[in-house]
């Protein structure tokens, strides 16, 4: 395909890359348009162009935006039910109705209270959170380091469709208590899409002195974060399009309306032509602007084609006057 290569000339450096090209392409495209499309047509894709480019924008910048406050608020409310978890499972409120749980048994007597605190913990947090008015999908477990056991404690409250919680890696485990930092992951748990965060678990004195160690782990599940998210892609997908049509039939409305007064002065142009009048103006009436100068500068000139004119006519009427006593005689 010709895209309209100017040779090269003598002693000239050729211009290899991507650039040369897209600069040739540019100018390829930039003749074709000038070529074949009316100044309306013109105006119209200009205009339905850069309203694509400026919804694109717009629309990229909310997805994006979108997506980085849904995964901040997520993990705040991990912390946040990790951080009132890990005060609350220091709290001797131990009732009568709470056994040690079975991952627990044959542990020392305060392990087994201290599983027992969390155990009440997990129960209490997790009814709070399937109480009305709060988001679903959130659950939490620990797993307790006594020596040689390796136990996982979980809330006793379910739900349908909690999902089933499995063993930490051992690797993760320790990782956690050597940094004493949370991290945060993200899982498929049976295919479902889950922000997971774990973060080491305060113990009391007297487990500490044992060497006992703790990491909490809280899910959220982020299905309905996702659908909203699924649900802003579709509409941005069906708006862009459709703003981008309203966008040309705008334009092809405000170019029609903009190069009106240039019809109106080609058709009055067009009329003098036809007519041979020069005594006729077109006389536009407007703002100052391209086309109130390019009407003055027409009737400038139709002024002085009619003094031209004159001036012809009296030439040739007086030179028949005097041309016509020579050729009686």
């Amino acid at each position: 395909m010709n895209i309209g290569l100017k040779p090269l000339k003598k002693g000239a450096v050729p211009i290899v890359g991507a650039a040369h090209w897209v600069d040739s392409a540019v100018l390829w495209t930039r003749g074709k348009v000038g070529q074949n499309l009316s100044v309306r047509w013109k105006l119209t894709l200009l205009y339905g162009l850069m309203c694509a480019l400026m919804l694109t924008v717009v629309g990229l910048t909310l997805w994006v935006e979108l997506e980085r406050r849904t995964q901040a608020t997520i993990d705040a409310d991990l912390r946040a039910g990790a951080s009132q978890i890990a005060v609350d499972s220091l709290k001797q409120h131990v009732g009568t109705r709470f056994s040690v749980p079975q991952d627990c048994l044959g542990t020392s007597v305060a392990v087994q209270r201290y599983c027992a605190q969390v155990r009440q913990t997990l129960d209490t947090f997790s009814t709070q959170i399937f109480a009305p008015g709060h988001v679903p999908g959130q659950f939490e477990q620990v797993q307790i380091w006594a020596p040689p056991f390796f136990p996982v404690i979980r809330p006793r409250f379910v739900k349908k469709g909690v999902l089933p919680l499995s063993d930490i890696n051992p690797h993760a485990f320790f990782t956690t208590i050597q940094s004493a930092r949370s991290s945060f992951e993200t899982l498929h748990i049976q295919h479902t899409v889950t922000r997971w965060l774990i973060t080491p678990m305060p113990v009391p004195p007297e487990l500490r002195q044992q060497q006992i160690q703790a990491v909490l782990e809280v899910f959220q599940v982020e299905r309905t974060f996702l659908d909203i998210e699924r649900v802003t892609q579709i509409i941005l997908l069906i708006v862009l399009p459709l703003g981008v049509l309203a966008a040309l039939v705008a334009g092809w409305w405000i170019a029609r309306v903009a190069l009106r007064p240039i019809d109106r002065i080609s058709r009055r142009v067009h009329n003098i032509g036809v007519s041979q009048d020069l005594t006729q103006r077109i006389n536009f009436r407007g703002p100052e602007d391209e086309v109130s100068r390019l009407a003055y500068t027409f009737d400038g000139m139709m002024n002085r084609l009619e003094a031209l004119f004159k001036a012809q006519k009296r030439f040739v009427a007086d030179a028949s006057h005097e041309l016509r006593t020579p050729l009686t005689l």
